[in-house]
């Protein structure tokens, strides 16, 4: 028997299989997406908590195993600009105007005030990296995804504290007027999470020093935190 709003069996059997097969679709759509735990600055539509990033800058080989990364401040752009040198980024964030150079230690531009020189910082010598600059601003509680880098990720911290839980069972701890580095692994990699901790907002500066020939996040689902970082 059937009527208006009735429905067949064999229909609702495959009505039914057709709906599984778009979910799976999507949740395997899902999983092959990278994280969405950073934006681009110009989606940042005035939002004041969130990952942002900044800038991208190829820096070609790197023929040293170490380096160092040189944060220095300048009162306008036009100057920072003027004091820039190789490998030199100019980076407004945190509502300053910065001039952040990968270079080694003991470097210093001309003129702005030196806000500090974090490293060593190890990569791979002759390979070619990207400097991938951003700011993350959280509160208190904030966790973000857990992810991974091909190369080492290092903060500079100008208020609160954050937590960060690595894969290798360490936790770092960054703090205002300090910088952190989680260095890359035997496979050239950095994983991790990170917890906003205190009851302060956490605003830093941060790098992902990556390999240019690798995008400079991915996905790390092979790994489960401990939770390290809330105890």
């Amino acid at each position: 028997m059937s009527g208006y709003g009735a429905s067949h069996p064999t229909v609702v059997a495959t009505r039914i299989c057709f709906c599984v097969l778009l979910l799976a679709s999507a949740a395997c759509a899902f999983a092959q997406s990278p994280p969405r735990g950073c934006f681009p600055i110009g989606e940042r539509a005035g939002r004041d908590v969130g990952c942002w990033l900044i800038v991208a800058e190829p820096l070609g080989r790197l023929s040293q195993a170490a380096v160092f990364w040189h944060l220095d401040r300048y009162p306008s752009r036009t100057e920072a600009e003027q004091a820039r040198g190789p490998r030199g980024t100019v980076v407004e964030a945190l509502g300053q105007i910065w001039l952040f150079t990968i270079g080694e230690a003991g470097w210093r531009p001309r003129g702005g005030v030196r806000v500090a020189e974090i490293g060593p910082i190890m990569v791979k010598a002759g390979e070619e990296y990207t400097a991938q600059y951003a700011e993350g601003i959280s509160n208190p509680g904030d966790v973000t995804p857990k992810h991974q880098h091909p190369g080492p990720e290092v903060w500079y911290t100008t208020a609160g504290e954050f937590c960060a839980e690595s894969a290798d069972g360490k936790t770092y701890i960054g703090r205002a007027g300090q910088g952190l580095i989680i260095q890359a692994d035997a496979t050239g990699w950095s994983m991790m999470t990170l917890v906003a901790t205190g009851t302060e907002v956490r605003r830093s500066v941060w790098l992902v020093l990556h390999q240019a020939a690798h995008h400079w996040t991915a996905r790390a689902d092979d790994w489960t935190p401990k939770g390290l970082c809330s105890r």
